[in-house]
């Protein structure tokens, strides 16, 4: 074995720079090497730094794998398949997480490294998260529980004076799409079959609190990472979505030493290009359109889940406070939250204005529809402190 490892990294070893070990031997060690199931575990020790060592993890295969020519690599021969995917973030888990080695790199690195894993998780499928926790077993009595797409319950967010049936209405689309995201987990379970356990718990670390606490740290460096931060974050959520490691994901990002100072940062980019906003921006939403804010939509949605989450044991002191104090756990000031408020506000008025048109369901209108949910979502919260 450490003598066909050896082998295998050879080219890269003696001709690191050359164009064409380059061009044959690094989408080998992507769309073949790294897509065996469990490889770190199948190595001697020795073996697995002979061939960390070989990969050029951060200086050659990562860069190519981030660019646009190498997305093309992620959607075929063996990483076609979302096993294939699974295998290769279980692999890259171990090889850049475990060992630390994502703490030591630099931020171009970091941000490379965080666009990868935004685009090979954003191709898994529906349900994929859940799946993934449960090791591709389903039952009905072991179903996981989470809170809708804020992690509150419709009571945590009741308005004095407000009927069941209102506050129903106003979150119904998007408990409605979070039901649909766990039937479509349960069914798609169903086929998927079973994976590696192996392979789940050295994937689970990519979503650990350990990564998680780096990478917050690493985002706040340049607004390059905080938004390649932002893109990756979302990203989990979603695949998450219906699971208990959605909260837990948030709450990690929360509790880490750079939780508030991360909140600030989002706020302000929220609150420069979502204020005083208008039909269109609503109707441009999810567009190509050169007037649509679509690109910042990962930084309002992140901000808005993570201060809807740090909202449920907020104290009061803190969320009235007119000035932030050091050690608070309130990003905002009192008048900040009036601001976010109206952000939400209007794009709430917006979305039950203009709807989401006419015609069948499509992505963009379930997108849409959820979107609107999470605004008046927030709008219910504050208001509920007043």
């Amino acid at each position: 074995m450490p003598y066909l490892v050896q082998l295998l990294v050879l080219p890269s070893n003696a001709y690191p720079d050359n164009i064409l070990v380059e061009r044959d031997i690094y989408p080998a060690f992507l769309h073949t090497l790294l897509a065996i199931p469990n490889l770190t575990g199948r190595l001697p020790l020795a073996s697995l730094s002979t061939m960390i060592s070989g990969l050029r993890l951060w200086d050659k295969l990562i860069p190519l794998a981030a660019s646009t020519s190498g997305f093309s690599l992620l959607a075929g021969t063996n990483l076609a398949t979302e096993i294939g995917k699974t295998n290769l973030l279980a692999n890259l888990s171990t090889i850049a997480v475990r060992t630390g080695m994502v703490a030591k790199k630099d931020t171009d690195s970091i941000a490379q490294w965080m666009h990868l894993l935004s685009f090979i998780l954003g191709e898994v499928g529906p349900g994929w998260g859940i799946w993934i926790q449960r090791q591709g077993a389903w039952s009905d009595e072991e179903e996981v529980q989470s809170l809708p797409e804020t992690g509150r319950s419709d009571a945590d967010v009741q308005m004095d004076g407000d009927s069941d049936d209102d506050r129903d209405n106003e979150l119904a689309g998007g408990n409605r799409r979070l039901q649909e995201a766990r039937n479509v987990a349960r069914n798609k379970s169903r086929v998927r079959g079973r994976v590696d356990p192996a392979t789940t718990s050295k994937l689970l670390h990519l979503f650990s609190t350990q990564h998680l606490n780096i990478l917050v740290g690493k985002s706040l460096e340049t607004d390059a990472t905080i938004q390649e931060f932002t893109k990756l974050i979302t990203t989990m959520l979603q695949v998450f979505r219906g699971s208990a490691r959605w909260e837990e994901i948030l709450d990690c990002i929360l509790e880490s030493g750079n939780g508030v100072q991360l909140q600030r940062q989002l706020w302000l980019k929220v609150r420069n290009t979502w204020t005083n906003t208008s039909r269109s921006t609503w109707e441009n939403l999810y567009t190509t359109s050169p007037a649509a804010k679509t690109s910042q939509l990962p930084t309002l949605q992140l901000f808005s889940v993570l201060y809807l989450q740090n909202l449920l044991t907020l104290p009061d002191d803190e969320f009235f406070q007119p000035v932030r104090k050091d050690g608070s756990r309130s990003a905002l000031t009192v008048d900040e939250v009036a601001d976010l408020a109206g952000i939400w506000r209007d794009l709430a008025f917006w979305g039950y204005t203009v709807g989401f048109g006419n015609g069948p369901e499509t992505t963009l209108t379930k997108r849409k529809e959820e979107f609107r949910s999470l605004m008046t979502q927030g709008v219910l919260a504050v208001s509920a402190r007043k």
